[in-house]
């Protein structure tokens, strides 16, 4: 992975992926389901389904009545995704999902969460946050942003149809967005991203910054596990096993913190890119320079944990930081 992107290079990734979910569906369900092929699994409810039977595997006489249960639902997620009509051509270059509530969803915004989707409000209360509906105004918007992207910066917009197999709606306070390896492929993104902001930020370009951080995150996630960017963690340094199973992300610091300097790269070079195109609008200068204050710092704390990354992530690592030195 390279901070330029690279759809092709994210396409090879994202087959080795989806043949990981295979194998590991494979492996656990044996004779009691017959798993789609890799190339029919890449959305992101087959990842979330892998996921649960590498947790799974290993439990003994409990191993049937989760097989069982499994089963059943890898049956009724291929016929949904054979049958779902929630696929929207969004651009020329992105078919993509737009899926309302699903138990996959539910499930990453909980783990996101971390207390039952709620999240304190603007005034002082608990309010929910949850999976939106995708209505023709919020569709319509979402389009103005790939459009966007697809006039000021093709390969980016390219890459990631390559990742993202579904947008995610987030109504309610306090999630500006997320990502899920266990759901990979879904990104959500909230509501606010789709209206123009107060400050003079256009709604379309808030929009294909919140696509562009969830996608890159993404991306690294895929990456990742290809050629991991940190050195193997030594045998019970974080109190337990150091691996536990192929469809692993990493969960260490240095991996937040790297994601987040490319994050910065990427998003700083989307605001240059709108900006000489004209389509920034009166709050995109002071946007772009709260994302490059932020990687700068990001950066300079990363260089700290450099001891951590391995040769491939200290190369991305390098490669991002040099961009937003050089961008200013």
């Amino acid at each position: 992975m390279r901070v330029e992107p690279d759809a092709d290079a994210a396409d090879r990734d994202e087959r080795h992926l989806t043949e990981l979910v295979h194998g590991r569906l494979t492996a656990f369900l044996g004779g009691h389901a017959v798993v789609p092929p890799p190339a029919a699994l890449r959305n992101p409810a087959f990842h979330t389904l892998a996921h649960a039977a590498q947790r799974a595997t290993g439990r003994g006489a409990a191993d049937l009545a989760v097989r069982v249960r499994l089963s059943a639902e890898l049956a009724a997620v291929a016929e949904r995704v054979r049958t779902d009509r929630g696929v929207e051509r969004v651009h020329e270059r992105w078919t993509v999902g737009l899926p309302g509530p699903r138990r996959h969803l539910s499930l990453s915004l909980r783990r996101a969460t971390g207390r039952a989707s709620l999240l304190p409000g603007l005034d002082g209360r608990s309010e929910p946050v949850a999976v939106a509906e995708w209505d023709g105004a919020r569709r319509a918007a979402l389009r103005d942003a790939a459009r966007l992207l697809g006039d000021v910066w093709p390969a980016m917009l390219g890459e990631l149809a390559a990742v993202v197999r579904e947008v995610a709606l987030l109504d309610g306070p306090g999630l500006d967005g997320l990502t899920d390896f266990a759901a990979h492929g879904a990104v959500f993104i909230g509501a606010e991203r789709l209206r123009a902001h107060p400050d003079g930020l256009p709604g379309p370009l808030g929009c294909a910054e919140a696509l562009v951080r969830e996608a890159t995150r993404t991306r690294c996630d895929a990456a990742a596990v290809i050629e991991p960017f940190l050195l193997p963690e030594e045998p019970g340094a974080s109190g337990g096993p150091p691996v536990r199973g192929p469809l692993r992300a990493d969960s260490r610091p240095p991996t937040a913190l790297l994601q987040r300097v490319v994050v910065a790269a990427r998003t700083v070079e989307l605001y240059d890119r709108s900006l000489r195109a004209g389509a920034g609008g009166a709050g995109a200068p002071r946007r772009r320079a709260a994302l490059a204050e932020r990687g700068a710092r990001d950066s300079a704390a990363l260089r700290v944990s450099a001891g951590a990354l391995s040769p491939r992530g200290r190369e991305l690592a390098e490669e991002a930081s040099k961009l937003l030195e050089w961008s200013g």
